[in-house]
């Protein structure tokens, strides 16, 4: 009975010591390179050992060989944290079926597990030193490479609120995804309540930022854009309206009487709005607004997003082009 005792509390310990891996995200390059970094807490004599990006590894933390390099600094102002940067090449280091050309236009989508050891004893100083360290647990992370040409923000449902919430704990590992917020007021501090009644006549500021992920590429290589903006009658196929069509004109054709504005935020972020209308004389009436995302390169000079600067944001499109 008294080993059992002794047991329990050994494996209390372990849990209590265990490093922990948080504000994980993904850098992915055109090249095929991508950074993965992160921070890492953990009691003194904790450390990260034996890290293996699929294909490839790197056994030590000073090493900096071809497949991988790791970088690793105490942060400036978390005491027994560490930032890490982890630098590989994705085609060599993930499975062939898990790493898909995307052209020359967007980085290759790839999926590569990242295994890194949790260990505690003395941290290795030089190559040469054999340690044999304590592992406590193996911390997997799944990195991604995931880009699209076009995405679809969630959709906003007017009349009965239909309006997707993130509530996904999952990290931001690479994978872009796009989100939408609609407002009462022109500052955006007064967001429109789930169930609430709309009417023709009142404005709808509209915010459409990135939920999570990172934009591929470094130093402002790639630009994204809400190149379609519809907004129509639910279960009516006919009436809808479209905001603003590259191909056409931004706002549509009645842009003034709906009082239709855009434009976009240095932090990339796009802001329009519009008055709000019908279709046909009913007392209940359910709509929704629903916008196509472009990614595209900068430097291009004919993408969606060009196509849509030039008619609704004059500087986003000579941003896109410089």
């Amino acid at each position: 009975m008294q080993m059992l005792k002794i047991l329990s509390a050994l494996a209390l310990f372990n849990t209590c010591v265990q490093g922990k891996i948080t504000n994980i995200t993904n850098q992915c390059d055109f090249n095929g390179m991508v950074e993965t970094s992160f921070h890492y807490s953990a009691p003194p004599n904790n450390f990260l050992h034996n890290v293996r990006v699929g294909r490839c590894s790197n056994t030590s933390i000073n090493s900096n060989l071809t497949n991988v390099q790791i970088d690793v600094h105490a942060h400036p102002d978390i005491a027994n944290t560490y930032e890490y940067k982890i630098i590989y090449n994705a085609k060599n280091c993930a499975e062939e079926k898990d790493y898909l050309s995307n052209g020359e236009s967007l980085p290759a989508n790839s999926t590569i597990k990242i295994l890194i050891d949790d260990v505690i004893g003395s941290r290795p100083r030089v190559e040469s030193i054999n340690i044999k360290p304590m592992i406590l647990r193996t911390h997997t992370i799944t990195s991604r490479c995931g880009y699209s040409d076009n995405y679809i923000v969630a959709t906003f449902d007017f009349g009965h609120i239909n309006q997707q919430v993130n509530n996904d704990a999952t990290m931001d590992t690479g994978v872009l995804r796009f989100g939408m917020d609609i407002y009462k007021d022109v500052e955006r501090t007064e967001p429109y309540a789930p169930n609430e009644n709309f009417y023709s006549g009142q404005m709808a500021f509209i915010n459409v930022y990135v939920i999570e992920g990172s934009m591929p590429g470094g130093n402002g290589q790639s630009v994204w854009a809400p190149t379609r903006c519809v907004f129509s009658e639910i279960g009516e196929g006919f009436n809808k309206y479209t905001l603003f069509p590259y191909q056409d004109t931004c706002g549509g054709v009645f842009a003034n009487q709906l009082n239709f504005d855009i434009k976009r935020e240095s932090n990339g972020s796009w802001l329009f709005q519009y008055r709000l209308f019908v279709f046909k004389d009913a007392e209940i009436t359910n709509y929704r607004l629903e916008c196509d995302i472009s990614l595209c390169r900068t430097g291009e000079q004919n993408n969606a997003c060009t196509d849509m600067g030039d008619l609704c944001q004059t500087s986003f499109a000579e941003l896109v082009r410089s």
